[in-house]
């Protein structure tokens, strides 16, 4: 096992809170291309932030189209394990739109420093098809109460399929 430790920042949240980024943070783009396929009749797309073996994760999303920002919102899914969305765009306006968000991890209990992230999609409860999931196995999570976490900035593009 390799003693190199993920970067961590500092966060400013409350520490009985799951970490959300504040709607000042720059959502530096990614170098990971992620697409994701809807369906014409599938139906609003949900968008779920999950998290396992008790990580706290939060973030804030923005859902564009060029310049235009059809959506944005911030969720957490602290140690429940998941949240979810329901994007505020018709599947139309999907098409082409680029969903661009950063997430800030840190673990409650100082013995758990492990995990996986999540970032998924659905129609009427049935998972999109992803090119590259928005999936991330981490190691060396900081302890919430340490006030530090591990960044995860990413977008995925909606094409209709």
């Amino acid at each position: 096992m390799s003693s190199k430790k993920s970067p961590a920042k500092k966060k400013s949240t409350s520490t009985s809170k799951p970490p959300v980024a504040k709607a000042s943070t720059t959502l530096v783009p990614p170098t990971t291309a992620h697409v994701c396929g809807v369906r014409n009749s599938g139906g609003a797309v949900t968008v779920r932030l999950m998290a396992d073996h008790m990580l706290s994760v939060g973030g804030d999303f923005k859902l564009q189209q060029g310049t235009q920002v059809l959506d944005h919102w911030k969720m957490a899914a602290g140690t429940s394990g998941s949240a979810d969305h329901a994007l505020a765009a018709s599947i139309a306006e999907l098409d082409g739109a680029t969903l661009v968000f950063q997430l800030l991890v840190c673990s409650p209990m100082a013995q758990i420093n492990e995990g996986n992230v999540d970032v998924q999609y659905f129609q009427n409860g049935v998972s999109c098809p992803c090119v590259s999931p928005t999936h991330w196995s981490l190691t060396d999570v900081p302890f919430c109460k340490d006030d530090q976490v591990i960044p995860i900035n990413s977008r995925v593009t909606f094409r209709v399929v």
